[in-house]
């Protein structure tokens, strides 16, 4: 028997009591979903944590991403949920919600099955704390001429002259680079480490004919939108070349051929002292305040242990140093696994 206070329930039509929604427009739809929300947002600018509660089921959920909490979290039950907001609704300074009219983000009805139906709803939300520190963009992006200084300004924002980043980035990839540009024109010092060649070596190293399976308004990066010519599933190269060039252009602060060889956290100056070997030949050590791991949710390669694999004439390869099947042929081939990579 579950040890959980709140064995999980979907919201069915029977357990609410209701009947189907009646509702056939999409102004209807967003006119419940507009009332519910403005109930919502009353609430949490007068932080009224009763009220927010009140338009929870018991069983509930807030799912936190990195909101209300330095954390992703998923809150389950009212009182976790009450919990809460008493101790970082009010320090975090949740304001300024907006319920999002986007195409993709605008209020929906999703019936999943004939006795669960969701309304469907999307807003925005601004934090005191950030308010003092705007994006630089438009009319806040750089306004002076840079004759013949811009490399040099560059080269010591690479390098690290004028003093250490706040925040160290491990990887370069889609997710280091997006925290990275945002740092950036946030005026946040950064840097990010990246232990490959190049920036885009994570799908430059891959096999020859891969593509995305992810269509591009998935794979979009911030201040650079893809260009409307570029095609719906991204090929994998394509895409390296163009994380090298974002980078490049929305001047990131990137060191390739690096690794990180030690860290150690001070408890009473609340920083990181990162090792960090550059190029397999210069060693930097960085006190950074936050670390970011950006590196990705794969693992290393595993192969499984076959008896008398070692005794194979032929080829034995993992499917990551797999590139072409130029070599094979005309040759018979046995793969082992039929998931993504195996097929």
């Amino acid at each position: 028997m579950s040890d959980d206070p709140f064995p999980q329930q979907l919201p069915t039509l029977g357990r609410l009591g209701v009947g189907e929604p009646t509702l056939t427009s999409a102004t209807e739809v967003a006119e419940v979903a507009t009332a519910w929300f403005n109930t919502f947002s009353s609430a949490v600018a007068s932080y009224d944590i009763a009220a927010i509660l009140d338009l929870f089921l018991d069983d509930g959920f807030w799912k936190d991403t990195l909101a209300l909490t330095w954390d992703f979290r998923t809150i389950e039950g009212r009182d976790a949920i009450r919990n809460l907001l008493d101790h970082r609704l009010a320090p975090t300074g949740f304001v300024d919600l907006r319920l999002s009219q986007e195409p993709f983000l605008a209020p929906q009805l999703l019936k999943l099955f004939p006795d669960l139906v969701l309304l469907r709803l999307s807003f925005e939300f601004g934090t005191k704390s950030l308010n003092d520190f705007p994006e630089q963009i438009g009319l806040l992006r750089r306004h002076t001429a840079e004759h013949g200084t811009w490399e040099e300004r560059r080269c010591r924002e690479v390098d690290l002259a004028d003093g250490d980043p706040t925040v160290l980035v491990i990887g370069a990839g889609h997710s280091g680079l997006e925290v990275a540009a945002r740092l950036k024109y946030l005026g946040v010092p950064h840097l990010v480490i990246e232990k490959k060649a190049r920036v885009g070596d994570n799908w430059r190293d891959r096999y020859n004919a891969l593509c995305l399976h992810t269509p591009v308004w998935h794979t979009q990066l911030p201040y650079i939108p893809f260009p409307p010519t570029w095609p719906v599933y991204s090929p994998a190269r394509k895409l390296a070349d163009w994380l090298e060039g974002y980078a490049n252009y929305l001047e990131l602060n990137v060191w390739t051929s690096s690794v990180i060889t030690k860290t150690e956290w001070n408890d009473h100056l609340n920083t990181w002292t990162v090792e960090i070997n550059r190029d397999g030949e210069d060693t930097r050590i960085l006190k950074v305040k936050h670390l970011v791991f950006a590196t990705g949710f794969g693992g290393h390669p595993k192969s499984p242990d076959i008896p008398g694999k070692e005794d194979f004439k032929g080829e034995v390869i993992h499917s990551s140093g797999f590139t072409s099947a130029a070599n094979y042929i005309g040759k018979r081939a046995v793969v082992v696994g039929t998931c993504t990579s195996g097929m």
